[in-house]
């Protein structure tokens, strides 16, 4: 209460507060919460304000008629009121810091929070002996005592202090969680100032209501922590438990687990089979295990939370046993297998990036190189992501600074004997970690979205050496260029790469674009179109590293390609293998009679080259020849070689 003498309040919109805060209440009670620390602290602010709106109406009458209420409980039920007020908006800027990632509250602010907390509760409790905050007369006359502001303006502070958090962390929420916010600190400041200047109408409590039905709607909405129509917790849930576990030192272990054929099952089944199928996971799960340790992630991956160490093998024994089995959808039937993700807290990972990123490398790792169905993260996982970090930031200032370099690899032609192209390789060096392999900064490039960005430096270095150098006049009738499969679906890259070419005056039979045998089948016809752009200019395209992945002959036949590039791994096993030997051999007779021309990589020998020889090839490429060679090397090269 802000009285200072008895007089009429229009206690109606505390009525109403009251009404909407148990409603909120009730669906906050039905609802399966996910039992978040922000959570514990929100329903910490509903239950205050509520006991503030019921103590706010009770002392509109016991102050109203003190003679026939005792002075103590008065002094009660106003301090209850003034220090649940008080202490709402208090717990609302930690329910801030705890919603807004990377905000957490520092030592300091935590130990002020609860200095101030203490404090305004030991006024409060004085009160009746200091009247510091408020007293009753010899009258029994309600009076505000002469430090009463304080609690007010500690609330406008806190508010004002849980703004600046918005403020500096905004980008973590939605648009409309960040009108909930302002709109919080706005409406119930303007609230505070109304009834301390208007003491008769008591508009706080009902204020603080409406504004966190709002927060309970934007930011406390149950559904945003479970996966679709299920009483599963999604990423959201489990990032949150993360956090909170670490924050608590607590020990666990996070048992992740996917289809070890993802994309082969939801092909057989189709997408409403695998929902069917993912629902019947969780509950399983369910039964198994508790709801807050169970977690569909997202991409058929899903987590369960172990307490102990030594109980994540048993988990994993478990969860094979359970759903590693013959699945039967109306016709259809599919034997399961399962891919494990195992990660320690806190020996190998220590906050819940490191969880996320080790729980995507691995994943990734798998559909890379194959490994084992269950793998446990290392610490050489952790050596593998910082090494995988210091690449992505060399790099992006690579690109910053147009540092990559283009070096030419000589081909050798055996119809005229000479060496009439080179391919141009990109390659990358750092001060401190020296030469990185394309092998390893192509992959991370086309993973992050800079392949774009990488192509068009290399294109543009070849397409000037070429302008600035005339090769031609010492032999050379083109350079190859290697394309990224991103960026040949992406769309008008046809026309990018004509107009770079005219910028550059470079004829359309000097470069030609090689492409990897990787064509996934719907990106098949948007290649097939762009190639079919170039060639009506007179450029030409060669199928590179055929013989590795899925060596499909459909490439060849669909696929405009002029000549085909053996893969290299093809010729050394046919130095070594009868049967290699033979393959090679049936290979380069198959792209002859297509009537397209045979390049094979790799030749690193005389025996190599006389092989080919004998097979028809008709170009080569290897160390036998030369290594690649940087811009002036590679004229000097050809002059030796060609003149």
């Amino acid at each position: 209460m802000v009285g200072e003498t008895n007089m009429i309040y229009i206690y109606h919109f505390d009525i109403a507060a009251i009404i909407l805060t148990l409603a909120i209440l009730f669906l906050f009670a039905i609802r399966k919460n996910y039992p978040t620390r922000n959570s514990g602290i929100f329903l910490s602010m509903l239950i205050l304000i509520l006991v503030a709106g019921i103590s706010d109406v009770i002392s509109c009458f016991t102050i109203s008629y003190p003679e026939n209420v005792p002075l103590v409980l008065n002094y009660i039920i106003n301090i209850v009121f003034l220090l649940s007020l008080c202490l709402s908006n208090v717990c609302y800027y930690f329910y801030v810091a705890s919603i807004l990632k990377n905000s957490r509250l520092k030592k300091w602010e935590k130990n002020l929070g609860i200095l101030i907390t203490v404090t305004v509760a030991g006024l409060l409790l004085t009160t009746p002996f200091t009247h510091l905050i408020f007293y009753f007369d010899e009258n029994l006359f309600y009076s505000a005592g002469p430090l009463k502001i304080i609690l007010y303006l500690i609330s406008i502070v806190f508010l004002f202090f849980g703004l600046g958090k918005f403020l500096t962390n905004k980008k973590s929420l939605n648009v409309f969680q960040r009108i909930t916010i302002v709109s919080y600190n706005v409406l119930v400041t303007a609230a505070i100032l109304v009834q301390y200047f208007y003491p008769r109408l008591l508009i706080i409590i009902f204020v603080s209501s409406v504004v966190i039905l709002m927060v309970y709607l934007s930011l406390e909405n149950p559904l945003d922590y479970m996966f679709e129509n299920t009483y599963c917790f999604n990423m959201r849930a489990f990032m949150s438990t993360m956090d909170s576990k670490i924050e608590s030192k607590e020990e666990f272990t996070v048992v992740t687990f996917s289809f070890a054929d993802g994309e082969y099952i939801l092909k057989y089944l189709g997408y409403d089979n695998v929902n069917h199928l993912i629902k019947q996971i969780i509950r399983r799960l369910h039964k198994d295990y508790r709801q807050r340790d169970v977690y569909y992630l997202d991409n058929y991956r899903f987590a369960v939370i172990v307490n102990k160490h030594s109980n994540a093998e048993k988990a994993v024994d478990e969860l094979r046993k359970s759903f590693e089995k013959v699945v039967h959808f109306e016709s259809i039937s599919i034997a399961l297998k399962l891919y494990f993700v195992v990660l320690h807290y806190p020996e190998f990972v220590k906050n819940t990036d490191e969880i996320l990123y080790a729980i995507n490398y691995y994943y990734k790792k798998k559909v890379q190189t194959g490994e084992g169905r269950i793998v446990t993260a290392t610490k050489e996982a952790l050596a593998s992501r910082q090494r995988e970090n210091e690449v992505l930031y060399i790099i992006r200032n690579a690109i910053k600074n147009d540092s990559f370099e283009v070096y030419y690899q000589p081909i050798y032609e055996e119809k005229t004997g000479r060496f009439v192209s080179a391919e141009a390789l990109v390659r990358l060096y750092d001060e401190e970690m020296g030469f990185i392999s394309p092998e390893e900064f192509i992959p991370l490039a086309e993973q992050y979205g800079l392949i774009m960005e990488i192509g068009d430096i290399i294109l543009k270095k070849v397409f000037r050496f070429w302008s600035e150098n005339k090769p031609k006049k010492y032999g050379l009738k083109s350079i190859d260029v290697n394309l990224s499969m991103v960026q040949c679906v992406q769309s008008g890259f046809a026309e990018h790469l004509k107009q770079m070419m005219y910028e550059y005056e470079i004829p359309s039979d000097c470069i030609k674009y090689e492409i990897t045998e990787s064509i996934s089948a719907p990106n098949q016809a948007i290649v097939h179109s762009m190639m079919q752009q170039m060639n009506v200019i007179g450029s030409e395209f060669y199928l590179d590293d055929y013989g590795t992945g899925f060596s499909t002959a459909t490439y060849l036949i669909e696929l405009p390609f002029s000549v085909v590039k053996v893969d290299k791994s093809i010729l050394w096993q046919a130095t070594k293998n009868e049967d290699a030997m033979l393959i090679l051999k049936n290979i380069i007779h198959m792209i002859k009679d297509l009537k397209k021309g045979c390049l094979v990589e790799g030749v690193e020998t005389e025996e190599m080259e006389v092989i080919l020889r004998g097979m028809g090839c008709d170009y080569y490429q290897g160390y036998y020849f030369s290594k690649p060679l940087p811009e002036k090397e590679y004229l000097e090269f050809l002059m030796k070689s060609n003149i």
